[in-house]
């Protein structure tokens, strides 16, 4: 497979390169790409709808791309999703979605990698700190009964 970067190097980097840039950065533990990976499929999926309403998708271009991305959900809720082999899972995730649709090309409209990424990482942020505020309150309610 043809990396993105693959003209930017004159040798191919060592597999711990490309591990480590592929999430597998945290050795015996999963990549860390799986831990954002459902994110990432939300982003996407409200992404297609912003680019269904906008006129870039039809709205069968859409159907297929949030079929796809649902069966990606699955995949990754099931730890099944193919991460090794790529760059990263946002290169995983749009290789898997360009085998189950020629729509996923329009994926791209209007947005960066930079701007995926940031997205992305913002939302799995917000729902870790959900849980985080959730089990401090489990944790002080404990401790006042305990306190009592």
């Amino acid at each position: 497979m043809k990396k993105l970067w693959g003209n930017a190097f004159a040798h191919q980097p060592t597999k711990q390169v490309l591990d480590y840039c592929a999430g597998f950065d945290a050795k015996p533990f999963p990549a860390l790409d799986s831990l954002l990976l459902p994110c990432e499929i939300e982003v996407n999926i409200a992404h297609a709808q912003m680019l269904c309403e906008r006129g870039i998708l039809t709205s069968l271009e859409l159907k297929q791309i949030t079929l796809a991305l649902q069966q990606a959900q699955k995949l990754a809720a099931e730890n099944k999703f193919p991460l090794s082999g790529f760059e990263d899972m946002h290169s995983a995730l749009e290789a898997y979605l360009s085998k189950k649709t020629k729509a996923a090309l329009k994926l791209h409209s209007g947005r960066s990698r930079n701007d995926l990424v940031a997205t992305t990482t913002r939302l799995y942020l917000m729902k870790k700190a959900k849980h985080f505020v959730a089990s401090l309150e489990t944790l002080v309610a404990a401790l006042e009964k305990t306190a009592s």
